[in-house]
């Protein structure tokens, strides 16, 4: 994902969410090839480093809340907590959203 890509995704998401992070976060997870679990440490590095690992942990626990991931048990440290990506209407959306051009937020 290229800078620009990212900065109309954080407009997008301040539009939707009222934060900069939570529909990048998504629509990384929704890229991925895999199915199954996710964690911070890989959504920061599918997003070249470009949020600190605390925004994207708080993304994390939002789609968690609102039943698009479900958080699995937590081993402890040195262990990352892991996601499990519930599949539904959610990931279609935000897909279908966010892949269409004319889709922008007011400041763009």
């Amino acid at each position: 994902m290229n800078g620009d890509e990212f900065a109309r995704l954080q407009g997008l998401s301040v539009e939707l969410t009222g934060n900069n992070v939570l529909v990048p976060v998504a629509v990384v997870i929704a890229g991925r090839s895999e199915a199954g679990t996710v964690s911070t440490p890989e959504v920061c590095e599918l997003l070249g480093g470009r949020l600190h690992p605390n925004r994207v942990g708080k993304a994390l626990a939002r789609l968690d809340r609102i039943g698009a991931l479900t958080e699995l048990p937590f081993p402890g440290r040195p262990h990352a907590r892991m996601f499990n990506v519930i599949a539904g209407p959610f990931w279609t959306f935000v897909c279908a959203w966010t892949l269409n051009p004319e889709a922008q937020s007011s400041d763009s």
